[in-house]
C-alpha cells in the first residue's frame, strides 16, 4: 500500500497578510507618484496655454485683427453711416488686465482672478499722441474702450499677484497696453504693419521703465500665477519686445 504524502505547504493567515500588505503599501506609492506627475504635467501644459493666451493678444494688435470692434465708434456702438455726425474712431491697440483687487481703470472693474480681461482701445485723432501721464484715469476721456471681452485661464489656474524680478509681490494688479507706436507720436498710418509696444499702466514703454527704475527691476512687469500648489510666472517686456516669457516654476511668485 503506497501512502499518500502531500508535501505542499500553503501561506500562513500572517505571511498573506503582511504579501497584501507590503502589496497595498506599493499600490498607494505608485499612485501618488503617478497623481503628482499627471499634476505636473497639467499645471505646465495650463501654464504654457497661458502665455499663449496674452501672446495671442499681442499678435491681433500686430497684425491689425480686431474683429470684434469692427463698425464701432469709440463709444463701442454701431458705426453711423451717415457722414459727418461723428468723429473718426482710431483702434490704437489693446488693453490687457489682470486684476485680483478689482482697481482697474474704471469705477466698475471687478476682481476676476480666474480670468484675463481685454480691452480694444480706440481714441479720436484730435486726442493723439497718447503720452506718458501720471495717474492712470488722465487719459480715460482720451482712449476709449471699444470692446471688452473675458478669457478663462485655463484649468485650475489663477492669477495671484504681481511680483517684482528681485522676489515679493509688488502689487495686486497687472496692467498691459498693447498699441501702435505711432499712437504715440499722432501719426496717421496706425493699423497693421506699424511697430507695436508694451506699455504699463501709465502709459511709460516697459523698455524705457525698465531702464530708468530699480536697477534690480529689468523684467518690465511679472504676472504670478499658481494652482494652489505650484507658481510660475509671465513677464511682459523683459527683453523690450512685444513678447512674454514663461517662467514655469518661479519661486519669485510663493509670497
Amino acid at each position: 500500500m503506497w501512502a499518500n504524502k502531500n508535501n505542499n505547504k500553503g501561506f500562513t493567515i500572517v505571511e498573506t497578510l503582511i504579501v497584501l500588505a507590503v502589496a497595498a503599501a506599493m499600490f498607494v506609492a505608485t499612485s501618488v507618484l503617478v497623481s503628482g506627475q499627471i499634476g505636473k504635467y497639467q499645471y505646465q501644459s495650463s501654464m504654457r496655454q497661458v502665455q499663449s493666451l496674452i501672446q495671442r493678444e499681442i499678435n491681433d494688435v500686430q497684425s491689425g485683427y480686431f474683429p470684434e470692434a469692427s463698425n464701432k465708434d469709440c463709444d463701442g456702438n454701431p458705426q453711423s453711416t451717415n457722414a459727418g455726425q461723428e468723429e473718426q474712431c482710431v483702434i490704437i491697440g489693446k488693453r490687457i488686465s489682470l486684476l485680483k483687487s478689482g482697481a482697474g481703470f474704471n469705477a466698475g472693474d471687478t476682481a476676476h482672478p480666474t480670468t484675463l480681461r481685454v480691452d480694444t482701445l480706440g481714441a479720436k485723432p484730435t486726442d493723439l499722441p497718447i503720452t506718458p501721464i501720471s495717474t492712470p484715469t488722465d487719459y480715460s476721456n482720451k482712449i476709449s474702450y471699444i470692446n471688452t471681452t473675458y478669457v478663462n485661464l485655463p484649468n485650475s489656474i489663477t492669477y495671484n499677484a504681481a511680483a517684482s524680478t528681485a522676489g515679493g509681490q509688488s502689487g495686486d494688479d497687472i496692467i498691459i497696453n498693447i498699441l501702435y507706436a505711432s499712437a504715440t507720436r499722432g501719426a496717421s498710418d496706425i493699423g497693421s504693419g506699424d511697430s507695436v509696444a508694451l506699455y504699463t499702466n501709465k502709459l511709460e514703454r516697459l523698455a524705457q521703465y525698465s531702464a530708468v527704475a530699480n536697477p534690480a527691476d529689468h523684467q518690465g512687469r511679472l504676472a504670478c500665477f499658481t494652482n494652489g500648489d505650484r507658481f510660475g510666472s509671465v513677464a511682459f517686456g523683459n527683453t523690450g519686445s512685444g513678447s512674454v516669457s514663461l517662467l514655469i516654476e518661479d519661486t519669485r511668485c510663493d509670497f
